[in-house]
């Protein structure tokens, strides 16, 4: 008969969620479940909550996109899209006057600070229609007018062929020089605007007519997304990807490559610049990172297997409109069912955090923002355990341990878990024990072991405050796989388990 094994200590929980294999099949540090956690090189933790900063002034309408507008280096506007076709700032969340027209195009605005040709600060406004632009001086939003070349520009650079692109989906900055994708009827074609040679800034209400480069993939393959990656202009399409090249001093100097991706990008909002790398969500259900490893090759690479089926079961909807950013070295995926991927790129792992439903995300004074359906603008706080008043769900569920003995029965005697005491809040959590898929205990635990001086009897508490609290949990149990679920779903309390142990007995194989 085979003894006691020295005990398993489960402390790294580095693998976050992996949904793609069987819990038998995961490894040691990867969890079969997980909600609103975090982990670092050694817990795993309730994540932060949130609250509300600002709420929508007309009932029924929400915030679409949010912006943090710098208008001096040291000063900033906060602009938020709204659905109801206007432009606010958040200090009185008054809607900014329009001047000469009567609203937004639609609530997709993508907003790009800039300056204008008397060096006064500006927004432009891509919002699926005519070229806007929010001009801070005056305080106004109105829409940018064509440009009249002289003979002079027009032999030379060419007419203005702004009056056509009346369909601004998407934006970006190179060199000063604009790009985007404008015209209604050519989905893939890039447009890019005039550079003045004097000033060196963008002339961004004149494009002339010959600025375009039709991106030649077949069929209607439309641009989605513009981003700057590394000096060049990434093209992401529906079904491809390109790369645009070149200095932009010159319009005869751009190289356009294609990337070597499986598939082109589904989400615009998702596209979001990490560290070295862009990610981006695609049409086949997977976040692909493109990458760089040299100076003239990019290629990408899908990430999301271990999480591809909470993907795969959102609608489309969700998908499309799913917004992406990239904040204390996280990449957040949310969707509007209130399912929030994140990425962690210091761990390399998956995390799944619930009841954030962002239509946009905002990083403003290292502090992370998201507008909701309900019309608000929330942020996150540290030392929040709670989300706008709303208990956040803790859950984690360990694999299907064999303990590297898969044919071997084991005699459960003992266990123990080894969570973090509070000094101001309480926490507890939940523990429960599955021997071979069948549930044996279900346990409520309490980490507040140190008394409080002139509070509850003297016999029944710990006097000497310890921050690690180890508790023993006792068993008779026989089988060959264990698995653990901890949960905390108490408002205001907050959690932090740093280590899982297992003390058991193996029985000779059969």
């Amino acid at each position: 008969m085979a003894g006691y094994l020295p005990p398993f200590a489960l402390q790294d929980f580095s693998g976050g969620l992996n949904l793609k294999d069987e819990p038998y099949a995961l490894a040691n540090n990867q969890l079969a479940d997980i909600e609103n956690a975090v982990i670092t090189g050694g817990s795993i933790a309730k994540r932060n909550g949130y609250v509300a900063e600002i709420t929508h002034p007309k009932p029924n309408a929400r915030f679409t996109d949010l912006y943090q507008f710098y208008f001096s280096d040291e000063f900033s506007l906060f602009l938020l899209a709204s659905s109801d076709g206007n432009i606010y700032e958040s200090y009185s969340v008054e809607p900014i006057p329009f001047s000469g027209i009567t609203g937004l195009s639609s609530e997709n605005v993508q907003m790009t600070g800039y300056k204008s040709s008397d060096l006064n600060p500006v927004c432009l406004l891509a919002d699926y229609g005519e070229l806007k632009v929010y001009e801070y001086v005056g305080n106004k939003i109105k829409k940018v007018l064509p440009h009249n070349p002289t003979t002079e520009e027009q032999q030379n650079i060419g007419l203005n062929d702004l009056r056509n692109l009346t369909e601004f989906r998407t934006m970006a900055l190179k060199k000063d020089r604009f790009f985007a994708a404008a015209h209604p009827r050519v989905g893939n074609r890039l447009s890019f605007c005039h550079r003045d040679p004097v000033s060196g800034l963008a002339t961004y209400d004149y494009w002339p007519a010959t600025y375009f480069i039709d991106i030649p993939s077949d069929g209607d393959d439309t641009i989605v997304k513009l981003e700057v990656f590394r000096g060049d202009l990434v093209i992401f399409c529906k079904r491809t990807v390109w790369l645009l090249e070149g200095d932009g001093t010159s319009v005869t100097d751009f190289t356009l490559k294609k990337v070597n991706v499986p598939n082109g990008c589904l989400s615009a909002r998702s596209v979001t610049v990490v560290n070295n790398s862009i990610l981006y969500l695609s049409s086949d259900n997977n976040v692909y990172e493109l990458f760089s490893t040299e100076e003239d090759y990019v290629s990408a690479r899908a990430i999301s297997q271990n999480v591809g089926k909470i993907i795969e079961n959102t609608i489309y909807y969700d998908k499309y409109k799913a917004p992406g950013i990239f904040y204390d070295n996280k990449f957040f995926l949310s969707f509007r069912n209130g399912t929030t991927l994140v990425f962690d790129t210091l761990a390399g792992c998956w995390l799944k955090w619930t009841n954030i439903a962002a239509l946009s995300f905002l990083e403003r004074s290292d502090d992370l923002y998201f507008s909701a359906p309900n019309g608000k603008i929330l942020k996150f706080q540290k030392g929040r355990y709670n989300d706008d008043g709303i208990p956040i769900r803790f859950l984690m569920r360990t694999r299907n341990f064999d303990f590297g003995f898969p044919v071997q029965r084991k005699k459960i005697k003992r266990m123990w878990t080894i969570a973090k005491q509070y000094e101001k809040e309480s926490s507890s959590y939940n523990i429960r024990m599955f021997v071979d898929y069948v549930e044996l205990s279900s346990r409520d635990v309490s980490t507040d072991i140190s008394g409080v001086w002139d509070e509850g009897a003297w016999d029944d508490v710990q006097w000497d405050f310890v921050d690690v609290v180890k508790t023993p949990h006792r068993f008779k149990a026989k089988g060959e796989y264990i698995q653990v679920e901890i949960s905390n779903n108490n408002l205001d309390e907050p959690f932090t388990l740093f280590q899982i142990v297992f003390y058991f007995k193996l029985k000779k194989p059969k």
